[in-house]
């Protein structure tokens, strides 16, 4: 039951428009793809940096997840820039697609293209080439603006990108083209003629007598982090019986902080072996996984002030037994803790082989039913099982005394689907 109705924010919380930078899980090696090897050209209107945007989503090949996060590998000057100095510098830049020292890969075969320097760019003036093009279709040419050291290209200061990407006239709007099945600098910049009216298609002449096709070159996205908060660390507190797995996340949905999304569906990190479990082998095994609520190779944050918290393994948890620790706790707050019946592996806590978890956290009964607990403000396995006295009695709405005399308080830990 609900004790407290308090769920006033501390000035440390995350303030409204606060970025974060995002990164690929590690190992993960993300997509580039040209729209123009679907043999459909496109015009420079593409409605802005946005509508070009949405124009790589929407284009998404077949043979890639189509849930992955798109951006086009194209600036204005204004809302998109690489570099205002050069591909070695950082300075200018604005909303650009790719990430510093990542390694990425074409959607046509999974061959390796180049890994970007720190700046998110490659340097082409020391005779670098990238390992293979954006693509192998040789009919593939692309909208850039972009000169060969990846800054904005301008006419006499004033960028020119078919006014930045919203109109489809011919003469006098013009823009930067680059060969999509290029190693060099050419990918930036065509040198067989580099600029195209923005009315235009098609891109050059090839020597079989057709033309190449102007599209865009689409760069996969880093995931954006989701969030987790802790029901507890406002001052609530609860016993074991949420009304069953489906209550418990109810009752994170009924308590999402007020400085995050409120349109996104929480669940709750508990397991009872029956309707939710996050493994029965270990944290690197899915085998036995149902309704678990940890994406594999996800990145997650914590509601209250947006400090990263980890990045979940392929099987969607974290391997503390090799060591791993969490880079923040679920919350700062010491006076946080939550049901869980997690075991160290992640395995559902039970007894000869019977599990423990409330009756499914349908039962708020003294002795004989128990439950698993965790330490909300922990990095270590005792986010899952508290080492210091890890079962507590399903009446129970308090965890561990603290050294103030004072007690944790028992919630849950809502992750974001």
């Amino acid at each position: 039951m609900d004790c407290s109705k308090n769920r006033t924010l501390r000035s440390n919380q995350l303030q409204s428009g606060q970025s974060l930078q995002a990164a690929f899980p590690q190992g993960y090696l993300p997509y580039i793809y040209v729209t123009s090897v679907s043999g459909v050209g496109h015009n420079g209107n593409f409605g802005g940096i946005a509508g070009a945007d949405a124009y790589c989503q929407s284009n998404i090949p077949g043979n890639l997840s189509p849930t992955g996060v798109y951006k086009a590998m194209l600036v204005d000057g204004i809302n998109r820039v690489a570099t205002t100095v050069g591909p070695n510098s950082t300075v200018g830049q604005k909303d650009w697609v790719f990430q510093p020292n990542q390694q990425y890969r074409r959607a046509d075969d999974g061959g390796i293209v180049m890994t970007t320097n720190a700046s998110g760019m490659f340097d082409f003036s020391n005779g670098a080439r990238l390992q293979n093009p954006f693509t192998r279709d040789y009919h593939a040419a692309h909208w850039s603006s972009i000169n060969i050291d990846w800054t904005t290209w301008a006419v006499n200061g004033i960028p020119q990108a078919c006014d930045s990407w919203t109109t489809s006239e011919w003469i006098p709007k013009y823009a930067i083209y680059g060969m999509s099945d290029q190693v060099n600098e050419n990918i930036l910049t065509a040198k067989i003629n580099f600029t195209k009216p923005c009315s235009d298609y098609h891109a050059a002449p090839l020597s079989d007598g057709t033309w190449s096709r102007l599209g865009l070159v689409c760069v996969e996205q880093p995931p954006p982090p989701k969030y987790i908060f802790v029901t507890s660390s406002n001052g609530e507190y609860h016993n074991a019986n949420f009304g069953g797995i489906a209550g418990a996340d109810a009752y994170c949905q009924s308590r999402i902080p007020s400085n995050i999304p409120n349109n996104r569906i929480y669940k709750a990190m508990l397991v009872d072996g029956i309707n939710r479990v996050a493994t029965t082998v270990g944290p690197n095994s899915t085998v036995g996984q149902k309704d678990w609520v940890f994406r594999p190779n996800q990145q997650y944050q914590r509601a209250e002030d947006g400090a990263i918290v980890m990045t979940t393994n392929s099987s969607g948890m974290i391997d503390f037994e090799s060591g791993a620790r969490l880079q923040n706790p679920f919350t700062s707050n010491p006076r946080a803790a939550h049901w869980s019946s997690i075991n160290i592996d992640w395995t559902t806590w039970a007894v000869n082989g019977i599990p423990q978890a409330c009756d499914s956290w349908t039962t708020s009964e003294w002795i004989p039913k128990y439950a698993i607990y965790g330490m909300s403000d922990q990095v270590n396995e005792n986010i899952l099982t508290a080492k210091i006295n890890f079962t507590k009695p399903c009446s129970d709405y308090h965890a561990a005394p603290l050294g103030d005399g004072t007690w944790s308080n028992l919630g849950l830990v809502c992750v974001e689907e």
